[in-house]
């Protein structure tokens, strides 16, 4: 087989799994754009070059019940590879299904009709309406209530159920890893899409995301609690559930006498966005209201305002630079701002050089370590400084998006 028949047979993980929302038997049969979405990675399943060998025109469908995740696999092509071992498409997918899946279809169907379009878990804390396009009917609008619920992880059934819903993150969340939900020091919050149908008249709901939170000890006796996933659905995305799920899992976390903080486990890039924004608009609504001379005190004790609404010290210090630059920014203020911020990032570097020689000590055998401060010291501080530039021209924006719930 020569090299170009063998290219025929490889493909790309990323463009040829599809995921499907099921809402009706129609949904195997009929494809609709805005229930279908694709991975965005591949690695954990397919390997680190996220490809599949062996087959031509492949196409792997993964149909999801809108409700309560049942697995329907369904894989497709239009050739195997001959004389040479083909990938195992299922057992490399096999550990990160939901259980009990099935492969046929004629058994889905089957599942699909007996499917309880209305099941919700947990207790509501916080719910809001909003008009909206649901996917069940395209082209139809109508009023959606969003529930947040804290779940209990006690109940076998819903133990059973996040198991199945918790699989979609592989796909989505780097290093993503399942949660032992025997240990009592997890929490987890859903999100739910509740309406009443525009045709039948039955009332769906559908989880379109979730968080987990582990507590952890903080001496001497109080609770250190951390974000560790966040996932909302791709078909939901880019219209600020996610930011209503996390205002709403931070005000009700940090009410918590035990919490000393919140923090995130290694936040990626939009998720911090996000953060960033929501607590930003949170604080300045907050200092607009109780503190307004507080632009005026020093850098220490804005900081120290910001900390007393349990923000771990690190968000604490991006919020005191996010606010203290936007205020430097309407005022014309920032070069003053950033040559002190300039001049703390410095240090900081330093300190870290100074703490870290020994583990450093043969690149800094090879390498100037002036040099490598100073490199390192410009990366940092251009982009930081872009982060909050970008926020302080855009913070009226976030603060009328972010005020609608």
């Amino acid at each position: 087989m020569s090299e170009d028949n063998i290219l025929d047979y490889k493909s790309e993980a990323l463009k040829v799994v599809t995921f499907h929302l099921v809402f009706s038997e129609n949904d195997l049969s009929e494809t609709n754009i805005r229930s279908t979405f694709q991975p965005k990675m591949a690695h954990q399943i397919f390997g680190p070059r996220e490809t599949i060998f062996g087959y031509k025109q492949l196409a792997i469908k993964l149909y999801y019940l809108h409700n309560s995740s049942k697995c329907f696999v369904k894989i497709e092509h239009s050739g195997k590879v001959e004389h040479i071992e083909a990938d195992d498409i299922m057992q490399k997918l096999d550990p990160w299904l939901p259980t009990n899946y099935t492969t046929s279809e004629e058994e889905f169907v089957q599942i699909v009709k007996n499917e309880k379009h209305n099941q919700m878990f947990g207790t509501v804390i916080h719910e809001f309406e909003k008009s909206a396009e649901v996917i069940a009917v395209p082209s139809r609008s109508t009023t959606c209530k969003y529930k947040i619920t804290q779940c209990d992880l006690g109940d076998p059934l819903f133990q059973e159920y996040h198991q199945r819903f918790e699989t979609y993150i592989t796909w989505f969340i780097d290093g993503a890893n399942f949660i032992d939900l025997n240990d009592e020091r997890w929490l987890i919050f859903y999100m739910y899409e509740e309406y009443t149908h525009p045709v039948t008249g039955e009332v769906f709901i559908t989880p379109i995301g979730f968080t987990t939170i582990y507590k952890f000890y903080s001496y001497p006796s109080g609770i250190r609690a951390r974000i560790s996933q966040f996932f909302i659905l791709p078909t939901h995305q880019l219209r600020r559930l996610g930011s209503a799920l996390y205002k709403t899992v931070f005000k009700h976390i940090t009410q918590m006498p035990e919490i000393v903080d919140l923090t995130v486990e290694e936040p990626n890039e939009s998720f911090q966005a996000m953060r960033d924004a929501c607590d930003a608009v949170f604080l300045y609504d907050d200092i607009k209201e109780n503190n307004a001379g507080l632009y005026e005190e020093s850098e220490t004790i804005f900081l120290e305002y910001v900390q007393q609404f349990k923000f771990c010290k690190r968000q604490a210090w991006r919020l005191t630079d996010i606010l203290r630059y936007r205020y430097a920014y309407i005022y014309s203020k920032q070069k003053s701002f950033l040559d002190g911020l300039f001049k703390r990032m410095e240090y900081q570097i330093e300190k870290e050089f100074g703490n870290h020689k020994r583990a450093k000590l043969d690149i800094l055998e090879q390498q100037d370590p002036q040099l490598l401060m100073a490199k390192q010291l410009e990366e940092r501080f251009c982009a930081y400084s872009r982060v909050l530039d970008e926020i302080a021209q855009r913070f009226i924006y976030f603060r009328q998006l972010l005020s609608e719930k």
